[in-house]
């Protein structure tokens, strides 16, 4: 029905009933009203959301339809007004339309209010806007205003426990709280015609709130806000959780406490990475050290070991760990994990150890009277996550690695082999610098910066292509983006401004650097892009060779090699 009744006055109560509503609405007053309402909407006659103004300009009047589904979940009868008010030019009231309802204990039902758009209307020229109250001279507000095509998800706010979150943004989906148990969390939205459900939640934990427009479009898709809850304040800065996958496999840490900050975890044979799992309420972070050793050795011999009289301890160098992936390098890796609330942190140190193939012969032939002995990663040598050197004496390290590498295995030798009397005078293509077997079969790699057209009997997978990318130069490029599928093998060689390996502690390999910083810690990047590739079996003898190259490109060439089992 249409109320008879002076225009000005209406406006009057309904300014008053807005400001007064929707300031209780803001403060959460209104936040458990007895009556669950899954919004209000504009529709057709035959219920189909409104999405676009029915025509340019109407050429008769429209008949639209104002409609909420409603439950009483109280044991008495609850009243209902929907109304929705039409404004003209300047924001002008010029018509309201509204229905009374009474709704019994328990009732659930679907309200109904047919409106008319008038002859002569355009989308610019009229609005229209509803609410669900119980009465004009009341402040009970069952749904706030929705708008005729205004659909926003933005938010007044989010309650928990009745209050207000105070960091509040409708630019933040996230946040982190404390409450007590059995707080209720509530989203109070600017539009009532929006559609507001939330996950099942504990306290402590998380809650999700998804707010869907009636009409889901590019310009107001649906909307999730996640809200975390913890109840103490060392929560902030402890792990709620730990655990770990493996090649998509989830595990636990037996007996995780979060007031127990060291674990030893022994995994699987075989693994190359670990993917951390932790939950806190605070922000973490995290760290990875390599161990400087090998787990076996060949003859007495550890070729794990990096050249002590070069590098002493630097390759042991807590360096940052982007994404909580840590690569299981000579089958023991330590990660931390750290937590922190901005004022309180709390470090977990983690020892993850695995069985992975393993040398059962080494031979260092061609060079033997030389003391740049060639050094063996084993596991994950070769990653994106600026722990990957290319050299025992750690001038040179390794980026922007081809995903087809990324986890291989590694044979590195000395960069002053450039100058040593074997590779750079005596030594001559072809011949063996040392050779190998394994316990495992696999697919081995010989990449170098050197132009060479051939290199033993072996497959040729590169002949110097690099991946195209629009950086001024490699320098300025993020050193873990490999977004490329050719060519299939190729890596970046990079070496550092300071021979003292300061800048290799620094960690800006993994983000993007700009030209000027990037040229005070990188001196040269070379392009690793010949490459080639030979299969073995298991326990065959393979003869790694002098490429025939000499000075400093040549001085860039590794062995990797990627195990059959999928290392």
């Amino acid at each position: 029905m249409k109320i008879i009744m002076n225009v000005k006055i209406i406006r009057a109560i309904l300014v008053s009933c807005f400001v007064l509503i929707t300031f209780c609405t803001i403060l959460g007053y209104a936040a458990d009203t007895g009556v669950i309402c899954d919004g209000i909407h504009f529709t057709t006659s035959e219920g189909i959301p409104i999405s676009v103004f029915p025509s340019e300009v109407l050429t008769s009047d429209y008949q639209m339809y104002v409609n909420s589904t409603v439950k009483n979940t109280t044991q008495k009868s609850k009243n209902l007004l929907l109304f929705a008010t039409c404004y003209g030019e300047n924001n002008k009231l010029i018509d309201i339309s509204y229905s009374q309802y009474t709704l019994s204990a328990g009732e659930e039902t679907t309200l109904n209010l047919p409106v008319v758009i008038p002859a002569g209307s355009t989308q610019s020229s009229v609005s229209y806007e509803a609410c669900l109250w119980d009465g004009f001279a009341t402040n009970t507000t069952y749904f706030q205003k929705a708008v005729f095509l205004g659909y926003t998800t933005d938010l007044y706010g989010i309650s928990v426990g009745g209050r207000l979150i105070e960091d509040f943004s409708n630019d933040k989906n996230t946040y982190t709280v404390q409450a007590k148990a059995g707080d209720v969390i509530k989203a109070i939205p600017i539009d009532g015609g929006v559609n507001i459900s939330y996950s099942d939640y504990i306290i402590p934990g998380k809650a999700s709130i998804t707010i869907t427009p009636p009409v889901v479009s590019e310009q107001t898709p649906i909307r999730t806000i996640e809200v975390y809850t913890y109840t103490e304040y060392k929560d902030t800065y402890t792990l709620k959780s730990l655990s770990y996958d493996i090649n998509g496999e989830a595990y636990s840490i037996d007996e995780f406490r979060s007031d127990v900050t060291s674990y030893t975890i022994n995994l699987p044979d075989n693994t190359y990475y670990v993917n951390l799992n932790p939950e806190s309420f605070g922000s973490i972070s995290y760290t990875v050290t390599d161990i400087d050793d090998s787990p076996f050795s060949i003859d007495g011999v550890s070729y794990g070991r990096m050249r002590t009289d070069t590098t002493s301890k630097s390759y042991q160098t807590e360096r940052n760990n982007k994404n909580g992936v840590i690569p299981i390098k000579n089958e023991k890796t330590n990660a931390t994990v750290y937590v922190t609330n901005g004022t309180e942190t709390t470090k977990y140190n983690l020892t993850f150890k695995s069985k992975q193939p393993r040398l059962t012969s080494f031979n260092y032939t061609g060079a033997s009277k030389d003391s740049y002995k060639p050094v063996f990663i084993s596991g994950a040598a070769l990653n994106n996550d600026n722990g990957s050197i290319l050299f025992s004496d750690r001038y040179w390290a390794t980026s922007n690695i081809s995903e087809s590498l990324v986890g291989a295995s590694l044979f590195m030798g000395v960069y002053t082999n450039r100058n040593s009397n074997w590779w750079n005078n005596t030594g001559v293509k072809g011949d063996e610098y040392f050779s190998f077997s394994a316990d495992t079969g696999g697919t081995i790699y010989m990449i170098t910066a050197s132009d060479i057209s051939d290199y033993s009997d072996w497959t040729k997978q590169n002949g110097g292509t690099a991946p195209a990318h629009n950086a001024p130069a490699w320098k300025a490029i993020a050193k873990d983006w490999n977004d490329y599928t050719s060519p299939k093998y190729f890596l970046v060689a990079q070496s550092w401004t300071d021979s003292t390996f300061i800048q290799r502690t620094k960690n800006p390999w993994v983000n993007e650097v700009d030209a000027t910083t990037a040229n005070n810690m990188i001196d040269t990047t070379r392009n690793a892009s010949y490459i080639f590739s030979k299969k073995f079996s298991p326990n065959e003898v393979v003869s790694i060779a002098h490429t025939g190259g000499k000075g400093d490109l040549a001085g860039v060439t590794v062995w990797a090699v990627v195990w059959d089992d999928g290392g």
